[in-house]
C-alpha cells in the first residue's frame, strides 16, 4: 500500500467517524430535548389542572352571585309592595281600627 492509499483510507475512516459522532451527538441532543419537552408538558398539565379548578370555583361564585341577585330583586319587589300598602293605609282610615274622629259614641 502506498501512502496515498493509506491517506485515502484514513480520510474515509475520519469521515465515517465524524458522521457517527455527529449522529450520536444529534441523538443525544434529541433525547435531552425530548426530556425538556416532557417536563414542560408535565408542568403545563399541572397548570391546566389548576386553571380548571379555579374555573370551577369561579363558576360556583358566579352562580351564587346570580342567586343572590335574584333574591335581592325579590326583596326589592316585596319592599316596594309594602311601601305601596303603607302609602295606601296613610290615605285611609286605618288598618283595623277606625280613626278616633270617626267613632260615634253613645249610639
Amino acid at each position: 500500500m502506498t501512502w496515498a492509499e493509506l491517506a485515502a483510507i484514513f480520510a474515509a475512516t475520519a469521515a465515517i467517524l465524524s458522521v457517527v459522532i455527529t449522529c450520536v451527538l444529534t441523538v443525544g441532543k434529541i433525547g435531552r430535548m425530548a426530556g425538556i419537552m416532557e417536563t414542560t408538558l408535565s408542568n403545563q398539565n399541572v397548570a391546566i389542572g389548576d386553571l380548571k379548578s379555579e374555573m370551577k370555583t369561579l363558576t360556583q361564585v358566579v352562580t351564587q352571585q346570580a342567586v343572590q341577585n335574584n333574591r335581592i330583586d325579590a326583596m326589592s319587589e316585596r319592599l316596594l309592595l309594602i311601601d305601596k300598602r303603607v302609602d295606601e293605609l296613610a290615605h285611609g282610615e286605618g288598618f283595623v281600627l277606625p280613626l278616633p274622629s270617626h267613632v260615634k259614641y253613645g249610639k
